[in-house]
């Protein structure tokens, strides 16, 4: 097993998420388990081009900077 697995197995068992699966078995209002709120097509589209225009903005400078050494290097 990889780290990765023994961790996932350990959060299933231990008493913390336990009690969190058996709270939601125990409320369900609605018909999915899911905390996340549902949006439209067009919000889903709007929030994915909003974000990856500001991750753009974000990672551009590394991109510039990446593409400046990869020159000096060649």
């Amino acid at each position: 097993m990889t780290g990765l697995t023994q961790l996932r197995a350990y959060m299933a068992q231990s008493p913390y998420f336990a009690m969190v699966k058996k709270y939601e078995t125990g409320h369900s209002q609605s018909k999915t388990a899911s905390v996340l709120p549902e949006i439209t097509m067009q919000g889903n589209l709007i929030a994915g081009a909003t974000l990856r225009v500001v991750v753009g903005f974000l990672l551009n400078p590394f991109s510039v900077l990446k593409a400046r050494y990869e020159v000096r290097v060649l």
